[in-house]
């Protein structure tokens, strides 16, 4: 096949190639591209997706490399001087990337493209934006849901959690629930599944606005993380040694714990499991709230091919892949008029739709200068947890280690 030929063949399949800013004879050249991944329950999904993709620009092919280690794969990537060219990327750890001139930023190709951004959620171009120029196109978006055991329910004869419960609620719940071999509710540290949920039920925030400041001390956040710890307490809940070596997952999946919050990304998980599992929304405290996330198809700044590297973004953000990606019910797609299929995937397995509706109630996930500030909060938390730092010494201790990393390592 000549270049004449190649050329008009990849306009045919590709329209968007009209738009490209480089000379198209140097495009119809063949180009390998690597997709970098974290997650392998979602490989399938994405290689589908690419393979979508290279039917229709043959002189494409994209290999999708999953990294367990994700970050530090990354690192290494580009220490070797042979980055990935396309990769996942999170609203939290952006502001490091983006601000380390790792990543390209895609607000040029935008306008050059008159790419349309309104079909995507307003928190989470925000979420993917740093100093004012947008890095990613969004991929999915995340909530969270309150996971629990159909049988466990009905052998203590308990009505299923529903959008009335408020934290009173669970509590009782999981008094009923608990039993010689199984607690009622694990109460785990975990940052966007529960800690901060919890914070904002109760009318608190994590973050200062500017992202400065850890407000884990003020009373809101505070009486949030005491509230959690009053499971391990009660021993309705592991404690956290139990949650340290086995997790709350596992023990979710041996049976042994009857409630957990999850988020939506483990919803395909446990729909499939051998045993009953239904989500209900998060319990109230003073009030309804979630955490709204979701992960951006970011290109590398290195990249040998950037053209090229743009095209495969602007496709994995399209409403066909977006389609695509919802009906292989992996994760909630970001893009407006696509998340139906995902909800349907789940059939009669799961009430998926929880997730959905938990929109209304949900605030963007907390976004610090740098990512860090919450192992050193965190390490706080599992100290206290462990009954060694007692409330509310405990939150101040957090919020001033949290505080401490970001006064020392956030520079202008």
């Amino acid at each position: 096949m000549n270049k004449t030929t190649m050329l008009a063949l990849a306009v045919l399949l590709h329209p968007a190639t009209l738009l490209l800013a480089a000379p198209l004879e140097e495009l119809v050249e063949n180009t390998e591209l690597r997709l970098a991944i974290w997650d392998a329950n979602q490989l399938a999904m994405q290689q589908q997706l690419v393979a979508e993709y290279s039917a229709r620009v043959p002189y494409v092919t994209v290999i999708v490399e999953v990294a367990a280690d994700y970050w530090s794969a990354m690192r290494a990537a580009v220490a070797d001087g042979r980055p990935y060219d396309v990769m996942w990327m999170n609203g939290p750890t952006l502001p490091l990337y983006a601000g380390s001139g790792a990543l390209l930023p895609v607000q040029p190709l935008v306008e050059r493209d008159s790419l349309d951004l309104s079909p995507y959620p307003e928190t989470l171009i925000d979420l993917h934006t740093h100093d004012g120029m947008l890095y990613g196109l969004p991929k999915d978006f995340d909530t969270i849901g309150l996971y629990y055991n159909v049988d466990l329910f009905d052998a203590a004869g308990l009505d299923y959690p529903d959008d009335t419960w408020k934290w009173d609620d669970l509590k009782a719940a999981a008094r009923a629930l608990t039993t010689e071999d199984v607690w009622g509710f694990a109460a785990t540290l975990s940052a966007q599944t529960v800690v901060f949920d919890l914070i904002g039920q109760n009318g608190g925030q994590v973050l200062s606005d500017d992202g400065m400041h850890v407000l884990y001390g003020t009373p809101e956040a505070c009486a949030a993380l005491q509230f959690l710890y009053s499971f391990h307490e009660e021993g309705v809940s592991p404690d956290q040694t139990t949650l340290d070596e086995t997790g709350a997952g596992n023990l979710f999946f041996a049976q042994r714990v009857a409630m957990m919050y999850a988020g939506s990304w483990m919803a395909r998980f446990w729909a499939d499991v051998d045993f009953p599992v239904n989500v209900a929304p998060l319990p109230a405290g003073t009030q309804r709230s979630n955490i709204i996330h979701g992960l951006s198809y970011v290109i590398a700044a290195d990249t040998e091919n950037p053209e090229d590297a743009w095209q495969l973004v602007r496709y994995l953000g399209s409403h066909e892949a977006h389609v695509t990606q919802s009906s292989t019910g992996a994760v909630i797609s970001s893009r407006a008029g696509t998340q139906q299929p995902w909800v349907d995937s789940f059939g009669d397995a799961l009430d998926a739709q929880v997730h959905l509706d938990e929109l209304p109630h949900a605030k963007p996930y907390p976004v610090a200068p740098l990512p860090g500030w919450n192992h050193y909060a965190h390490q706080v938390l599992v100290d206290a947890f462990h009954g060694n730092v007692s409330f509310p010494e405990a939150c101040t201790l957090a919020a001033e280690a949290g505080d401490a990393y970001l006064a020392e390592n956030v520079t202008d």
